[in-house]
């Protein structure tokens, strides 16, 4: 399954390479803005997929001694680093169609097979990866086929403006770049909002907190739970929590009674995936302190 799904992003690498190299060709050709952005968008996932293939690879790798909780976070490196390459494509994009707004260029009329070219390799690349994803379920495929379908409505942008342009007026061979530049800056945004909580160890809000605490305390042998620390991962939550406990049960009693509360929270938690669970073991004082 993971050589299939290596095999289908490879391809697509492919497709965006040769995709990138006719599209900046036909867009300097064609004095077509729309064009050249179709190359770069092109570009741009030549980029994003080569980090996706090697940081995929990373953090699949386990646990080890210099890095206990395994390499998750490798995966919002690559969107983080992706990010960066965006922001520059997306800047000059957006000057250029400003200057071309303000003075707008004739295009050939050639643009248009070109542009119709755009839109094609998106949706084959979107079809392979879709039939890849749902026979492999690889979340990282699943996620590169959302990024090819928002791609394949750019190439649509791309082909009416080109359209418009060479019917009408060239303004709008500037002005659907514009939008394109546009959608790049929201995709931005996107992958630095999904990738921040991750990389800054962001924990589970606090009404997820406090329903851990609930659930431990309806095992027998629970007096209470405190301390609950977590931080997010790509792959899920990290938890680690303190139980306290009757300070006179043996301590193999102990352990059953956490293992009771381990396998009722991850049983009973559905809204978010817990990666794993810690659960420290404390005595109980009449205090109500350990």
């Amino acid at each position: 399954m993971r050589t299939t799904a290596n095999w289908a992003l490879y391809f697509v690498l492919v497709i965006n390479i040769a995709a990138m190299f006719i599209l900046v060709v036909g867009g300097i050709l064609t004095k077509s803005l729309a064009v050249l952005v179709g190359g770069a968008e092109a570009g741009i996932n030549v980029l994003s997929l080569s980090f996706l293939l090697y940081f995929v690879k990373k953090s699949a790798m386990p646990p080890d001694r210099d890095h206990p909780y395994g390499h998750y976070k490798y995966e919002n490196i690559s969107a983080f680093v992706t990010s960066i390459f965006m922001s520059s494509a997306a800047v000059f994009i957006l000057m250029s169609s400003i200057g071309r707004i303000s003075s707008p260029v004739s295009i050939e009329g050639e643009a248009i097979y070109y542009a119709i070219l755009s839109l094609a390799l998106p949706l084959i690349s979107f079809s392979l990866l879709l039939w890849t994803a749902r026979r492999t379920g690889a979340i990282a495929v699943a996620a590169e086929t959302r990024h090819l379908l928002i791609d394949a409505a750019d190439s649509l942008i791309i082909l009416t403006g080109v359209v418009l342009a060479i019917e009408f007026n060239p303004i709008f061979d500037a002005l659907s770049a514009l939008i394109v530049s546009l959608v790049f800056i929201y995709g931005i945004l996107m992958n630095i909002k999904t990738s921040i909580p991750s990389l800054i160890d962001e924990g589970l809000p606090s009404q997820f907190v406090n329903e851990i605490k609930k659930i431990s305390l309806t095992v027998n042998g629970v007096r209470d739970a405190h301390m609950v620390r977590s931080r997010k991962t790509p792959r899920g939550y990290f938890i680690d929590m303190h139980l306290l406990l009757d300070p006179n049960i043996p301590l193999g009693e102990a352990h059953e009674v956490a293992d009771k509360v381990e396998r009722k929270i991850k049983e009973s938690i559905t809204n978010f995936i817990i990666a794993d669970l810690v659960i420290h073991m404390e005595p109980y004082l009449s205090n109500g302190h350990e």
